[in-house]
């Protein structure tokens, strides 16, 4: 079923109304929320609506503004990939309305961590499968930047950025806003490994109760019975580049944002692929049509070896004062160099085998 409708009727549930105040809610005398017509409009209205009852401190420390944090979780299912395109409009439309209204706020900066969940929401939309959408989402991200660009550095004229820059730039924002930002590590992290839409359960563990890398590589690499192949939802977004894209992100990260045990947990996830990766490989030789062809199987492969890059090269940077996770990483290059030999043997998919290369000639340059 479409989610269109549901959208902010999850919202008012007694758990995450909005309690804009003690007689009102912003949902009251708007009909049933039911007519999907009516349920973009309370969506693009709440925007503004908020926009008003905030200031800027609220916008510049963590707060737990429940108005905030459930206009953060509607706009989140409105811009599902399986959502209406109208609904999925209306979400951009609401964070539109919303940025208008709160540009003229003063300082402090809108550094908020709730700041940067809407930042990565107006990145989400220029990803969408529809060019309305991803236009509508330049305009947004180019009226954010316009208004965080020193006017000495804009010649006095408005910043307009097409799709491609204005993703490229936003990133660039929140990499340099959230340098040291726990809630960029975390997000970074799920987009990296592919769980974007799971919700936090604990942030410094949630790697604990994602998926494994073998159950998901069992589940991908299952023979498929159906009759007709499923088209996938988003034909525009390329999960394999974007798992690249956040992984330069994670690495550009402030190093004392992750801990040790923050590493531990990606170090085992990692080791786990791989060697789950070895399992499969070492069964049957690969080749163009061969079992790396499927596109989740390849997603999941790159996803994989992303991740264990990202723990080599974390510890090669790691500081004298013992971060990093230690001998470990030894036994994970050790993986690594095996699954280049077996790639080698059994003709293992190009764009793995030199993503297996390169991690081989940094050991080799650190050694």
């Amino acid at each position: 079923m479409k989610l269109r409708c549901r959208v902010l009727l999850d919202c008012q549930s007694k758990e995450n109304c909005l309690p804009i105040d003690s007689s009102q809610s912003i949902f009251a005398s708007h009909g049933s929320l039911e007519d999907p017509e009516t349920s973009e409009s309370i969506l693009r209205q709440t925007g503004t609506f908020l926009a008003h009852q905030t200031t800027a401190v609220d916008l510049s420390v963590d707060t737990n503004d429940r108005n905030l944090q459930c206009w953060v979780k509607a706009l989140r299912l409105a811009q599902d990939e399986n959502a209406d395109v109208t609904t999925r409009q209306a979400a951009i439309d609401s964070l539109a309305n919303f940025f208008k209204a709160v540009k003229e706020l003063p300082a402090p900066a809108k550094t908020s961590s709730v700041m940067l969940e809407l930042y990565l929401l107006i990145y989400d939309s220029l990803l969408d499968d529809d060019e309305d959408v991803r236009d509508s989402g330049a305009t947004v991200a180019s009226m954010l930047l316009d208004s965080a660009t020193s006017q000495d550095t804009k010649d006095g004229l408005p910043i307009s950025l097409m799709v491609p820059a204005a993703r490229n730039k936003l990133l660039e924002f929140c990499q340099h806003t959230y340098h040291n930002s726990l809630t960029l590590w975390t997000q970074s992290l799920k987009r990296l490994l592919g769980f974007h839409s799971m919700p936090s359960v604990n942030t410094r563990n949630d790697l604990l109760h994602w998926p494994s890398p073998k159950a998901l590589l069992q589940e991908a690499n299952r023979e498929d019975t159906a009759l007709f192949v499923e088209e996938k939802q988003n034909l525009y977004i390329d999960d394999a580049q974007e798992a690249r894209v956040w992984q330069e992100v994670l690495l550009n990260l402030h190093r004392n944002t992750i801990s040790a045990d923050d590493l531990a947990n990606l170090h085992a996830w990692a080791l786990e692929g791989v060697d789950a990766l070895i399992k499969v490989a070492g069964g049957e030789i690969d080749g163009p049509l061969g079992w790396t062809s499927k596109p989740d199987v390849f997603t999941l492969g790159v996803r994989i070896l992303l991740a264990a890059e990202a723990v080599l090269r974390f510890s090669s940077s790691s500081s004298a004062d013992g971060s990093g996770v230690g001998e470990e990483v030894v036994v994970l290059r050790g993986r690594v160099q095996e699954l280049f030999e077996l790639g080698r043997r059994c003709e293992l998919r190009p764009a793995w085998m030199r993503m297996l290369r390169d991690m081989a000639r940094e050991t080799d340059a650190t050694a």
